[in-house]
């Protein structure tokens, strides 16, 4: 099975953190760059040799990025990660995400958060959120087949804040299940990781 790892890369991401971070990834990259001038993250890109999407300046933030990118990918599977905050302790976080997508009801996998439904989910007019559990995959790692996707791409109303929420309820709305990772750990900035099995670490 063929996977392509996918980062949003930010104005505002470190450089070297991102290299240190891209370099531990073995599997195909594909670089989505909102920076704001081409030559800013030259000798980065060439370095990595990876696949770079450069956004023409202009800042596609979270969601459409990931839609671009959506479209010019051709693997079985795009996993995402960002490249701010985040650390690689076991290159067997990739494979942990993956193997549970072999079940075609699974949506999307990573670290499962409750989100309830609030006066924000109401304001946000996400439709029939009640109905379904209030969770979601947190949005800095995930994994999904391709296929799922180009199905249901991230909304244009939410490019950023309160996009992992709306695509995680989008896909339990077509009857897609979201599965948590235990070895991929999502947590607040600043606060500790307590489980000894984590592989990969984000904080949001």
């Amino acid at each position: 099975m063929n996977n392509l790892v996918t980062i949003v890369y930010q104005p505002d991401c470190d450089q070297q953190f991102t290299y240190d971070l891209l370099s531990k990834v073995n599997e195909q990259l594909l670089v989505i760059d909102n920076s704001p001038n081409y030559n800013d993250l030259k000798e980065l890109r060439e370095s990595l040799k990876v696949s770079w999407l450069w956004n023409q300046g202009y800042n596609l933030v979270y969601g459409l990025g990931l839609n671009e990118a959506f479209k010019r990918l051709s693997s079985d599977n795009v996993i995402y990660f960002s490249s701010k905050r985040s650390r690689i302790l076991d290159n067997g976080w990739i494979e942990d995400l993956v193997r549970p997508l072999a079940d075609r009801r699974i949506g999307m996998t990573g670290c499962l958060l409750s989100f309830p439904y609030t006066s924000i989910v109401q304001d946000c007019r996400f439709g029939d959120y009640y109905k379904y559990p209030q969770v979601h995959i947190q949005g800095g790692v995930w994994a999904a087949r391709l296929e799922t996707m180009l199905s249901n791409p991230y909304s244009y109303r939410f490019p950023h804040v309160f996009s992992d929420v709306w695509i995680s309820w989008k896909l339990q709305s077509v009857d897609y299940t979201l599965m948590d990772v235990s070895s991929i750990k999502s947590v607040a900035s600043g606060k500790a990781v307590k489980s000894s099995r984590a592989k990969f670490i984000h904080e949001y």
